[in-house]
């Protein structure tokens, strides 16, 4: 039986690279794992995209896609598909962990119904890595323990991460970026109430951006994104505050707080990078959980969706 060079092998679009590049991280410290983009360098030495295809279909343990709508479509995916498909029917399933990064994919055809997709949106990452080694140890695979080398080596890359990641976020490059940041987070609400509110729809959702706060309003309630930096050169006490009100029928803007009216929920973000040095956001109280604003815009969408049902 041919030994396998990884134990992990992740196949992903370039909008999900920056979680791809997370999980490895976090699963690095137990399993071998293979990211496309951080092999570049071995594939474009070889035979390209036959190696490439050899990675999914024969030279990983375990399998983990994380599927959107364009997976399979890419050239790159492709490939990857091709593989994974061959060695699944030779194979069998379980060496595929499915990761759904949204709830409206359209699942391939190929792809069995009673096949487990695990859930990211609802999930989030750790999970996801615990989910991943549970799936390991299913497959008989130890996990093995870091060596001493390997835990100094650990402790070291994320020493440097965070004097990286200060030194960035106390920089003028990371006004701009949040600024950029901000910008797709309203497309992405926008693009979302776009889509929930269209003529086959008996949901009517009005929006409205104005200066640094976006406002979307429905049957009463009203979501209030709104981006603060006092500082045009750093962010001082810059943070993203997103609340939903209960208001008048009539307003769009933020409402004033009266009997009638009132903040049903509110929390605030402040910008940050991740280990692969992607943009994200974390929450400033609790348990300062990372999110990412594709499902930061889907999570909030989802609560005002809630609270006008």
């Amino acid at each position: 039986m041919e030994e396998k060079e990884y134990d992990v092998a992740i196949s992903f679009l370039y909008q999900d690279e920056h979680f791809a590049l997370d999980l490895q991280q976090k699963l690095s410290q137990f399993l071998s794992v293979f990211v496309y983009s951080k092999k570049q360098e071995n594939i474009a030495g070889s035979d390209g995209l036959e190696t490439f295809r050899d990675v999914f279909y024969a030279k990983s343990k375990l399998i983990v896609v994380l599927y959107r709508n364009g997976w399979g479509e890419t050239k790159w995916t492709r490939v990857e598909e091709g593989g994974i498909k061959d060695r699944l029917f030779n194979e069998g399933w379980k060496s595929l962990f499915f990761v759904s990064m949204e709830k409206s994919s359209i699942f391939p055809k190929w792809l069995p119904e009673t096949h487990i997709r695990y859930n990211f949106d609802e999930y989030g990452i750790d999970q996801c890595v615990g989910a991943i080694k549970f799936r390991i140890q299913e497959l008989g695979i130890s996990l093995h323990s870091e060596t001493i080398e390997e835990t100094a080596a650990r402790i070291n890359r994320e020493v440097h991460f965070l004097e990286k990641r200060k030194k960035y976020l106390e920089s003028p490059n990371a006004v701009g970026d949040s600024k950029q940041e901000v910008d797709q987070l309203f497309d992405n609400f926008m693009d979302l109430a776009t889509k929930i509110s269209n003529p086959e729809s008996s949901i009517n959702i009005t929006s409205k951006l104005q200066y640094n706060t976006l406002s979307i309003k429905s049957s009463g309630f009203s979501l209030e994104i709104t981006w603060n930096n006092a500082a045009s050169n750093m962010l001082v006490n810059a943070g993203l505050a997103i609340r939903i009100w209960e208001i008048n029928r009539g307003a769009i803007y933020r409402p004033q707080i009266n009997r009638n009216q009132k903040i049903i929920i509110e929390r605030e973000y402040d910008f940050d990078i991740d280990l692969s040095e992607g943009f994200c956001w974390h929450e400033r109280f609790g348990n300062k959980k990372i999110i990412y604003s594709t499902h930061l815009s889907e999570y909030w969408m989802r609560e005002l969706l809630n609270h006008i049902n």
